[in-house]
């Protein structure tokens, strides 16, 4: 967005002191790659110093979005362990009890909804499940027939009384 790119030049570019204090303690660095059409043109782009800061904000961005952002990332969670851990951290906190009960029933409403016919983009459903299992949230009981979980992780879940007639299975992580 043009406000976020604005404040990234402002940051990066500006001689002012408060951007130079700004630049000192800023977890992201300012690339510039030359285009591949043209020797002189560049491009500029910004990156993490350290991958654990991403993992850090993706993982309160998700939680305080209550899941509704979860439809965002297009890849498998766990393909992104430090995620989980961090929202495990949030999840765990007394303080986020409130955002906690709502992120619950948002990620269990994700792998319900992947159900029917307007089902969430994945792997959004097959996230949702692995985050729930992840925070140790009980899953057994669930009627989720036809649910679209491919590639999530179910290990050490207890399924029990749980019925998955007709759902995407392929590539669920079930052991322990």
């Amino acid at each position: 967005d043009e406000e976020e790119e604005g404040l990234l030049k402002t940051i990066f570019k500006d001689p002012a002191p408060l951007a130079t204090s700004l630049r000192c303690t800023c977890p992201l660095q300012r690339l510039q790659q030359r285009l591949h059409h043209s020797a002189q043109e560049t491009e500029e782009r910004y990156q993490f110093i350290h991958k654990s800061f991403m993992e850090f904000l993706v993982a309160r961005r998700l939680f305080m979005s209550e899941g509704k952002l979860l439809s965002s990332v297009k890849r498998h969670i766990q393909e992104e362990p430090q995620i989980l851990l961090f929202l495990h951290e949030a999840w765990k906190d007394p303080r986020n009890t409130p955002v906690k009960e709502n992120t619950r029933l948002n990620l269990l409403s994700s792998v319900a909804d992947s159900a029917g016919d307007s089902c969430p983009p994945p792997p959004t459903a097959a996230n949702a499940v692995t985050i729930l299992n992840w925070m140790q949230v009980g899953l057994a009981g669930k009627q989720w027939d036809g649910v679209k979980i491919a590639g999530a992780d179910l290990s050490h879940s207890v399924l029990a009384g749980s019925s998955l007639r007709g759902a995407d299975l392929r590539n669920v992580k079930f052991h322990q």
